[in-house]
């Protein structure tokens, strides 16, 4: 993924539904899961597409959205297993 940040801005509609199944995950008791999952639920399970794209959705992203979860939902740090990547950076300054 290029430029993850300007993905990001321009599909807040994939972000909110991948924070609302990993949530629901989480409620139903789940320690551990794999971000890559979601986002294949995503990509198969919805109608959600990237916007200005035919793509539903890039499976090169859950490196980038596991990341920005558990920034955002510090709670909840480790639910997603991740190596060191230079993919920690750029969600920083997501």
């Amino acid at each position: 993924m290029k430029n993850f940040n300007q993905y990001h801005r321009k599909n807040p509609h994939i972000w909110n539904e991948f924070q609302r199944l990993t949530l629901a995950l989480i409620a139903r008791g789940v320690k551990h899961y794999s971000a890559r999952t979601i986002i294949h639920y995503i990509r198969m399970n919805t109608q959600l597409k990237e916007n200005n794209s035919s793509f539903k959705i890039n499976d090169h992203i859950s490196p980038y959205y596991a990341r920005k979860f558990m920034q955002e939902h510090p709670e909840h740090d480790g639910f997603f297993k991740v190596r060191r990547s230079r993919v920690d950076e750029l969600v920083k300054t997501a």
